[in-house]
């Protein structure tokens, strides 16, 4: 974002899986876009976790920023519909760049 580096993440994928992408799709595309309308691999469930952390000096080397600077932490395990691991990501992204938002609405 704006020439700066906004997160940096990690993803674990099966063999099978990962030798079907190409690097063209990792530079534009999302891994979620890639596996469902690139692969056509149907997904079910999303856990995500997300935290506070510091950044390590691996991760503020990629983030450009100082060692302990804040950033959030997101790990996604995606499934199939049959409950079978499809994708496994971390993220971690600039706290000085980050907003997240949700909008909830009540079921009566």
């Amino acid at each position: 974002m704006d020439e700066e580096p906004f997160s940096y993440v990690i993803n674990y994928l099966l063999m099978p899986t990962v030798k079907e992408i190409s690097i063209a799709d990792l530079r534009s595309k999302t891994m979620i876009f890639i596996i469902e309308k690139r692969l056509g691999t149907p997904l079910k469930n999303i856990f995500q976790t997300i935290e506070a952390r510091s950044a390590d000096s691996e991760t503020a080397g990629y983030l450009g920023v100082d060692v302990t600077a804040p950033v959030l932490y997101v790990e996604n395990f995606v499934r199939d519909p049959e409950g079978d691991p499809v994708e496994f990501s971390q993220t971690f992204c600039r706290g000085d760049r980050f907003k997240y938002a949700v909008d909830l609405t009540k079921n009566s």
